[in-house]
């Protein structure tokens, strides 16, 4: 169970993450 929750946790801050590093980039160009 902890297992699963720490697997949602890394995802959500992935996608944020990554979402920041593409609008960083966007704004760039």
């Amino acid at each position: 169970m902890l297992q699963v929750i720490k697997n949602q946790k890394n995802y959500l801050l992935n996608n944020l993450i990554t979402g920041k590093i593409r609008t960083l980039e966007s704004m760039k160009v």
